[in-house]
């Protein structure tokens, strides 16, 4: 990819060129947008509906991945963003929650604005079928075009794109999608309009026509291929044009995330925390007897017999013979332990251990 992005004319000097995940503000920012917009609003976006129609179970990274979008873009603060027309509702989305976390929370985020073409020219068709955009993530790749594809394999695709039985060269989108996606592609390529491709291939059918589009798909992406082959023989100088932009791009980055945490109050203050010392654990505990114990109604088992008046007259149990204190080794942390005399008349012994 950096070595494509390289070839294409994307300047190091000039653009900032680093893999996401390096900068983690992205994903923080994610979150903290994740809360500003609901379930219901993400399941309406068309490329949700799109995929996980595809998908027997829906990954929650499908779901969220507009969100995701929202964060790369608002992070830098941007304000205006190239989008294709069926990412034109994901953008739509990022303004939302600029707009939401500004309000909430005061001015933070631009609202960014789409950079969208008002025609038709820059938006690919798929070559197997032109109702839909041409797309990496076809399943069949005769649908695109690579720009790492070899000669054979444009010449190939070129010819067997999709169009009608007419044999004429016309640009006419709406009846005529399949040839008019080729004039696009010659279009955009060559720098001449549809128009005037037309009246150029007048004299061709639509068999020769896709040779001619060929032809001017190799002039075009040759030279980006040749130097996509150069740039992956020196893989050292690809790390090293990302690791520069990784360092600029979390420059930026950690400023904004700074600005988001005071908005969200969530400073955190420069003290540390002193341990707790635990209480210390003697060697050995001693367990004494227990006081002896006032019983206001002893049990019917001990043959006493009370009237009525003498029922609020505590009643003293004997005081037994002094008990040898009893001592328990431990090593870890204190139980208490209930143990019962097997004699009536001995109380019972409370060890704590």
């Amino acid at each position: 990819m950096t070595a494509t992005l390289l070839s294409c004319g994307i300047s190091p000097e000039k653009s900032i060129l680093f893999q996401q995940s390096r900068v983690s503000q992205h994903v923080e920012l994610c979150w903290v947008l994740g809360s500003l917009t609901t379930m219901a609003r993400l399941g309406h976006l068309p490329q949700f509906k799109e995929k996980s129609a595809r998908l027997k179970e829906v990954p929650l990274g499908i779901f969220i991945y507009p969100v995701l979008q929202a964060a790369d873009i608002l992070l830098y603060k941007g304000t205006h963003v190239p989008v294709g027309e069926d990412q034109l509702q994901h953008l739509q989305l990022a303004q939302h929650l600029a707009r939401t976390f500004n309000n909430r929370f005061g001015e933070t985020f631009p609202v960014p604005k789409a950079i969208i073409g008002e025609d038709s020219i820059g938006r690919l068709k798929s070559l197997r079928d032109p109702l839909k955009k041409m797309s990496k993530s076809d399943a069949d790749p005769r649908s695109r075009i690579e720009l790492t594809d070899s000669s054979e394999a444009i010449l190939d695709k070129c010819k067997k794109a999709i169009t009608d039985f007419t044999s004429a060269v016309t640009f006419d989108p709406r009846e005529r999608p399949g040839i008019a996606n080729l004039i696009t592609i010659h279009s955009m390529l060559s720098g001449i309009n549809p128009e005037d491709i037309c009246k150029e291939s007048a004299h061709l059918d639509t068999g020769k026509y896709k040779l001619v589009v060929a032809k001017v798909v190799e002039d075009k992406l040759s030279p980006i291929r040749e130097k996509i082959r150069d740039l992956m023989s020196r893989p050292q100088y690809l790390e090293d044009v990302l690791e520069e932009g990784a360092e600029k791009a979390s420059s930026i980055a950690e400023l904004t995330w700074q600005d988001i945490l005071r908005k969200l109050t969530c400073e955190v203050p420069n003290t540390e925390l002193q341990p707790t010392k635990a209480p210390a654990i003697p060697e050995r505990l001693s367990v004494l007897p227990p006081e002896p114990q006032k019983i206001h109604r002893p049990s019917p088992q001990m043959g006493i017999n009370l009237s009525a008046e003498d029922d609020s007259t505590p009643i003293k149990r004997p005081v037994p013979a002094p008990i040898q204190p009893t001592f328990v080794e431990i090593s870890e942390t204190p139980l208490h332990v209930l143990r019962r005399s097997s004699r009536r008349t001995k109380p019972p012994e409370i060890l704590n251990l």
